[in-house]
């Protein structure tokens, strides 16, 4: 079974507006809402909390779907990956949402999982979730765009990513505070492995890493672009406190 609390099916475009979705599951996708296929809720002034699923999406599961999240509280939620939000093959629309002490059980993603994904997250606060790789956002072979955000104190517990982890992906990343993450590995803020983020105007403050790359970690095959950053007091065990680079990243005005 799949959406514990609500499932949209196949072209269902419900509106869900001022709901609270608590203690759902375990289903196995969408702990809270599961989108399955063609399907674009609105949903509006919502607090999904402490839902379960045992795949993918404790909170939300976005899969061939395109939701509007506005204005929403998803913390709490517990899934095998994507803690709080799951996104495959999907490009949600978020925006002045906070997700928040969501937890993946093995897997990725602790806040939001990003798959084949193109999500649009504005003025979002992602804090305080947990997973063993990427505590906060991780994209994989996907192009979000994070504007205004505040994605602090999220923690990747066996390494990779504290805040936002990067695979096969080009996220844009502009004006967003990326502060007090934690990895057990490299990349306390941002790890990048064969991406190309470009981060504009951003404060990437106090991340630790317990290997390489306290604020920003660029493995193989990466080429960020970081402009107009303000990148202090972040901390490495091994190398780069502030940035750890193993082939060509563009750096300028910061």
């Amino acid at each position: 079974s799949s959406g514990g609390g609500i499932d949209c099916f196949m072209n269902s475009s419900p509106t869900i507006q001022d709901c609270v979705i608590r203690n759902n599951g375990p289903v196995t996708n969408g702990g809270g809402i599961r989108c399955w296929i063609g399907c674009n809720p609105t949903i509006t002034g919502c607090t999904i909390s402490g839902n379960t699923a045992n795949n993918s999406g404790g909170g939300i599961c976005c899969y061939k779907s395109n939701p509007a999240i506005t204005d929403c509280t998803i913390s709490g939620n517990t899934a095998f990956e994507g803690g709080g939000i799951y996104c495959e093959y999907s490009s949600p629309a978020l925006d002045d949402c906070t997700i928040s002490g969501n937890t993946t059980i093995d897997g990725y993603g602790g806040g939001i999982y990003c798959t084949y994904s193109s999500p649009t997250i504005t003025d979002c606060e992602i804090t305080g979730n947990t997973a063993p790789y990427a505590g906060g956002i991780r994209c994989w072979h996907s192009h979000p765009t994070i504007s205004g955000c505040m994605i602090t104190d999220n923690w990747g517990s066996n390494g990779y990513g504290g805040g936002i982890y990067c695979s096969y992906s080009s996220p844009t990343i502009t004006v967003c505070e990326i502060a007090g993450n934690a990895t057990n590995s490299d990349g306390g803020g941002i790890y990048c492995a064969s991406s190309n983020p470009a981060v504009t105007h951003c404060r990437i403050e106090n991340n630790t890493s317990a290997n390489d790359g306290g604020g920003i970690f660029c493995g193989v095959n990466s080429q960020p672009q970081i402009s107009d950053c303000v990148i202090a007091g972040n901390t490495a065990n091994g190398a780069g406190g502030g940035i750890w680079c193993y082939q060509n990243a563009q750096i300028t005005g910061c």
